[in-house]
C-alpha cells in the first residue's frame, strides 16, 4: 500500500469517526400547534422576550444564547434583553439583541423550513487528531411559531471526547416558549 492510499484511508476513518460521533437529534416535543409554514415564515418577525415563559430560569434558557450555539458572553441583566427576528427570504433570519434602544449584537440564521419548524443549519465542530486525541461538538436548531404568536425554540447540544481509546460526553435537550413584545 503505496503512501497515497495510506492517507486516503487515514481521512476515510477520520470522517467515518466524525460521523459516528456527531449523531444528535433533536426530541419531538409537546408542542404539536405550530403555524409556521414556508409561505407564510415572516409569521417569525417580531421582538422577543429574553427570557422563556416557563419557570426555567436558567442562564443557557436566554434565547440569545440559545441562538448563539450556547457560545459564551458576557450579558449583563440577560432578562433586560429583547431579541428581534427578522425573516430576510427562505433560508435567512436575522436576529438582533436589543437593550432599550440601541442593537447589541446581531446574527444571521441559515436553514430552512421543515416540519412546520425553521430548521437552522446545525454547528458542527470537529478538532484534533484522529485516535490520540478527538473532540466533536454539536448544535442543532428549530424555530417555530405557535397559535399564540410564541416563539418555540428546539435545540440539542452534544460535545464528546476521545482520548486514545476512553471516549466520553454529554448531551442536552432544549425546549422552551419565548413571548413575542407588542
Amino acid at each position: 500500500m503505496n503512501t497515497f492510499n495510506k492517507f486516503l484511508l487515514f481521512i476515510a476513518i477520520f470522517l467515518l469517526l466524525t460521523a459516528l460521533n456527531s449523531c444528535i437529534a433533536i426530541q419531538p416535543n409537546n408542542i404539536k400547534n405550530t403555524a409556521l409554514h414556508a409561505d407564510d415564515l415572516n409569521a417569525i418577525n417580531g421582538f422577543y422576550s429574553n427570557t422563556p415563559n416557563t419557570k426555567n430560569k436558567d442562564y443557557n434558557a436566554s434565547l440569545w444564547k440559545q441562538l448563539n450555539y450556547l457560545k459564551k458572553d458576557t450579558l449583563e441583566k440577560w432578562q433586560n434583553h429583547k431579541v428581534e427576528l427578522e425573516v430576510i427570504n427562505r433560508k435567512k433570519i436575522r436576529a438582533k439583541l436589543w437593550l432599550n434602544e440601541a442593537v447589541i449584537s446581531e446574527k444571521i440564521l441559515k436553514g430552512k423550513v421543515k416540519n412546520d419548524y425553521f430548521s437552522v443549519k446545525r454547528n458542527l465542530k470537529v478538532f484534533g487528531i484522529p485516535f490520540i486525541y478527538f473532540s466533536v461538538k454539536d448544535y442543532k436548531m428549530e424555530i417555530g411559531i405557535d397559535n399564540n404568536k410564541q416563539l418555540l425554540l428546539n435545540s440539542a447540544h452534544m460535545q464528546s471526547l476521545n482520548i486514545l481509546i476512553m471516549s466520553g460526553g454529554n448531551s442536552n435537550q432544549f425546549s422552551n416558549k419565548y413571548q413575542l413584545n407588542k
